[in-house]
């Protein structure tokens, strides 16, 4: 891979890449195209060993596209241990910081959270991570669940410090900022009085302390236009992908 030619974006796939080959097919993309995936992609979920993941990711390599990919709360956290494939290695010379990538699928790139990436001379903040509202049923199923699927406080202070005052052409977050919440599709099975929303709260300052063109996250399944819904004049528009696959028009940006 080059570069990027054109850079598509899309929500939490869940394991759900049956579409992706007539999608490659119909927009003729080539592997220096991008589709990033804002989040709980299931290429990192059941385990390294877990043969469904082995399959579904093996199945990239065929793909005619590359995938840069955002950690969900349903995506294994890159410090999990067991993961001694995955590896830091820079995506070529454009690339800094560095991606988490495994060699053994080539078209699989995974962002840092918390990092600012320059691709095509525009900047983008990445923040993966949120809380599982169903937690506890997970639990009580004995189903995969991750103590540190949100980032930890630490991470926290540091990204709020280094990004204070910084613009950025694209902010890609799996959840989002408190009172963007789409609360008329929280599931009414939930107690949303025990749902851990201290990330959310801490994507308002972020939102207070930045600026930035346009703002995209996941995490609540549905395709949403928000539009210019930020603190501040010099916020610009933000919407919640889950089915929607857009092209990023980064000439835009440039105007």
């Amino acid at each position: 891979m080059d570069r990027t030619s054109r850079i598509f974006i899309t929500g939490d796939i869940h394991g759900d890449t049956d579409w992706i080959p007539h999608f490659c097919e119909t927009n003729e993309t080539t592997k220096n195209d991008v589709m990033i995936l804002l989040g709980d992609s299931a290429f990192r979920f059941e385990g390294i060993k877990n043969s469904r993941e082995i399959a579904r990711k093996s199945a990239t390599n065929k793909y005619n596209i590359t995938f840069f990919v955002l950690r969900g709360n349903h995506d294994r956290p890159y410090d999990e241990g067991g993961d001694v494939s995955l590896t830091q290695c820079p995506l070529l010379e454009w690339s800094n910081p560095p991606m988490w990538h495994d060699p053994n699928y080539p078209n699989i790139w995974y962002f840092q959270d918390g990092k600012e990436y320059k691709i095509q001379n525009h900047s983008f903040l990445t923040i993966g991570g949120a809380y599982s509202v169903d937690k506890e049923y997970r639990l009580s199923h004995h189903w995969t669940w991750y103590e540190n699927e949100q980032i930890s406080d630490e991470q926290r202070l540091e990204i709020l410090d280094w990004v204070y005052d910084r613009h950025f052409d694209y902010v890609l977050t799996h959840t989002c900022p408190y009172n963007w919440r789409p609360i008329d599709l929280f599931l009414s099975y939930v107690d949303q009085s025990k749902v851990n929303t201290s990330m959310e709260y801490w994507l308002d300052d972020v939102l207070t302390n930045i600026s930035y063109k346009y703002w995209y996250f996941g995490h609540y399944h549905t395709d949403r236009i928000l539009g210019n819904n930020g603190k501040h004049s010099w916020h610009g528009d933000s919407r919640i992908f889950y089915h929607d696959i857009i092209e990023l028009n980064l000439n835009e940006v440039e105007e």
